[in-house]
């Protein structure tokens, strides 16, 4: 029995990964490119998000009258958008495109509480925007029918504005960086291999870490315009590398199991603007302020590691739908506003229809629970912004779809 035409059935790629781990905000997989013949799609998802915690300090607060001691929602609906085409040049030769959105952050959090006299309080503010496209070009070249090496570059764009305000910041109550947009290359490589009879398929994809130097302005509500602690305006750092090991297999004429493992080395990441670097090594050479040496704005105490299995099923030669469960490590940083979850478990389930046997829609829902971030700060510096703790009820909810054709 042949069980080929299962491989239209794995799930979209779009990726749940929403304050999961770091920036992470696409899994980076290829799957559009090992798709059969000439293919296209499309993908889109909406992502809400519920996550709450509690600031800190709340003793000295409480002298003050005020007794909520709530974050509120720190993140809100967020929209993600995809899409790759594929084209079998030759029976040996493939080449395509994909675009994706890799990292990404919204974070607009407001801590101003009311005292008893009625004025408001203005503690802590933070504003947090990131993001990323990313194009991706691959070529890849099959012996036989079972074997596919391919290989690429990819262009991938970066920008943000971060704002911090509020008593909390003290000598940073103001700060702001705006990193200019910036595009820099990358490269990927990787192997699959597939017995189509049977639906099964195997790939390992790595991806290169990306080098940025972005002209950064920074200023503070105490500068009187930008700093100019040190000469250097430009953020340097690195997008991490990743390697992804996707799988899938029929099992019978209609049922497919699928999965895959991904890593990211998130602990080698530093975000770290070159005035914030001033400003926090001269506050370190007054006692008062003593381990402050290690701060930086952003950085992971560890890599990422993320999983999914699913399990897939063919109704009849219209529909089809899917199951599947997902989880992710988190990096083990402490709480804060820059990391209000750290990791998660999932599950998803999704219905396909096939409009002909070239065309389909996915539909998908997705539920995610997050994990508490340890709360603790950790060993080597102090975190920005840090929380006391998280709610036990922070969760996420996906809607997404993709269409998809072959020609």
């Amino acid at each position: 029995m042949r069980f080929a035409y299962l491989f239209a059935l794995v799930p979209l790629s779009i990726s749940v990964q929403n304050w999961a781990a770091a920036l992470e905000h696409s899994n980076q997989n290829i799957r559009a490119f090992l798709e059969s013949a000439n293919y296209a799609e499309i993908s889109y998802a909406q992502i809400h998000s519920d996550i709450e915690g509690k600031v800190q300090n709340q003793q000295e607060i409480a002298q003050l009258g005020i007794h909520d001691f709530s974050t509120g929602n720190l993140v809100g609906r967020d929209d993600l958008y995809s899409g790759a085409i594929k084209f079998q040049i030759q029976p040996q030769i493939s080449a395509g495109l994909l675009f994706e959105q890799p990292y990404k952050a919204h974070l607009h959090y407001d801590y101003s509480p009311q005292l008893p006299d009625g004025s408001i309080l203005p503690i802590e503010r933070a504003r947090i925007k990131f993001k990323s496209n990313s194009i991706t070009g691959l070529i890849g070249y099959q012996p036989n029918s079972a074997w596919n090496i391919y290989t690429g570059l990819n262009l991938q764009s970066f920008e943000g504005d971060l704002l911090l305000e509020g008593q909390y910041y003290d000598g940073l109550n103001g700060y702001r960086s705006i990193f200019n947009k910036d595009y820099r290359p990358g490269w990927l490589a990787g192997i699959s291999y597939q017995i189509p009879e049977i639906a099964m398929r195997v790939s390992l994809t790595y991806r290169s870490k990306i080098k940025y130097k972005l002209a950064t302005a920074e200023s503070t509500a105490y500068s009187n315009g930008q700093l100019h602690l040190t000469d250097s305006t430009d953020t340097v750092f690195e997008t991490p590398q990743s390697a992804n090991l996707e799988f899938q297999t029929g099992i019978s004429p209609q049922n497919l199991i699928y999965g895959g493992l991904r890593w990211v080395n998130w602990s080698d990441f530093v975000l770290q603007p070159p005035q914030f670097n001033a400003v926090i090594y001269y506050a370190s050479l007054d006692p008062r302020f003593s381990g402050i040496e290690n701060t930086k704005l952003i950085s992971y105490e560890d890599d990422q590691w993320s999983a999914r299995l699913g399990f897939a099923h063919k109704w009849n030669p219209s529909w089809g739908n899917f199951i599947e469960a997902s989880w992710d490590s988190g990096t083990n940083n402490p709480a804060s506003t820059f990391n209000p979850a750290d990791g998660y478990y999932g599950i998803g389930t999704g219905v396909q229809y096939n409009f002909n046997p070239n065309t389909n829609i996915i539909l998908v829902y997705y539920a995610l629970k997050f994990n508490k971030p340890p709360t603790a700060p950790p060993a080597q510096g102090t975190q920005i912004a840090s929380l006391t703790s998280l709610t036990s009820e922070n969760n996420s909810q996906l809607f997404g779809l993709r269409l998809a054709h072959h020609f």
